[in-house]
């Protein structure tokens, strides 16, 4: 039982009564300081080993990240300006029918318009159709104008943590950084941008990692604002490639409301991608024989 109060006492789950009689014991207790103390130093070592594999598989996404980013653009970008071109205009039939049926064993998942299955006399050939279709399962949409969130999903897919901010020095959470590190790898990304907003003279940092916490969270304005920031503070020009992408992923989710800044990211992205293919310092070659499925 008195382990279970110390685990509660550290883990701050005690009720107001419970917490004074305990720091009453504490104050006169030696042995329980000492176990208190301990206790809390097990609870912070499992919490590092727990985060170990996470880390560990962060930084890995971002190696793989950085030889499969030049080529996932240009289907992001591409995907991105269909979105952003389809996403006020009216239902089109040569594009996107109104009405549409699911030929199934003959097509495999193609999606066909109804009047493409009338006869002469404009009545749909139904019978001709397996009987199971009236209770085939509704099809996920396949096209960005039919599910915004398409491309939020692509967004989130390629969006691997930067590397400097998956790693937690030694498990240190002695500076305000370390903490918020430690608290985005466990997920718990408003308890991150409370370290984050408290931290002072950090330059292009500070801003870069809330607008990953922001993105995480959802907030693409929060993020798209803070990105702009970084980027005016970026210290270097392949700090300044790697904000960009992070920011065209963001503008990508946002959706309509980042119309304009997805357009200006996107030529600016393929404007350093030709750069660095005519100064030879990208090789799909090389990168794919270096990539972790080889």
């Amino acid at each position: 039982m008195r382990n279970f109060d110390i685990e509660k006492y550290i883990n701050g789950e005690m009720t107001e009564e419970e917490l004074e009689a305990f720091d009453r014991q504490l104050k006169l207790d030696p042995d329980l300081q000492a176990e208190v103390h301990q206790t809390r130093e097990l609870i912070k070592d499992l919490r590092r080993i727990g985060l170990s594999e996470k880390i560990q598989q962060a930084q890995q996404n971002n190696r793989r990240l950085k030889w499969i980013k030049w080529i996932a653009i240009a289907g992001l970008i591409s995907v991105g300006i269909l979105y952003f071109s389809t996403i006020n205009f009216t239902s089109d039939s040569g594009l996107h029918p109104a009405k549409t049926i699911l030929i199934p064993e003959q097509v495999d998942k193609i999606l066909l318009p109804e009047d493409s299955l009338q006869n002469n006399s404009k009545q749909p050939i139904r019978d001709s159709l397996p009987k199971q279709q009236e209770t085939l399962p509704k099809e996920t949409p396949i096209f960005a104008w039919q599910d915004p969130g398409s491309a939020r999903e692509m967004a989130d897919f390629y969006f691997s943590t930067p590397e400097d901010f998956s790693y937690v020095r030694g498990g240190s959470t002695e500076s305000l950084l370390d903490s918020a590190k430690m608290e985005f790898n466990l997920e718990a990304y408003s308890k991150a941008l409370d370290y984050l907003h408290k931290l002072t003279n950090v330059s292009f940092e500070k801003p870069y990692f809330q607008a990953i916490c922001y993105f995480r969270l959802g907030k693409y304005t929060d993020a798209g604002n803070l990105f702009k920031l970084s980027l005016s503070q970026s210290p270097d020009p392949q700090k300044t490639m790697d904000i960009e992408w992070y920011s065209f992923l963001n503008a990508l989710a946002c959706g309509k409301p980042c119309n304009k800044e997805f357009t200006r990211l996107s030529q600016s992205i393929q404007k350093d991608e030709a750069s660095l293919l005519k100064a030879g310092q990208i090789d799909f070659k090389k990168e794919d024989q270096n990539s972790p499925a080889n």
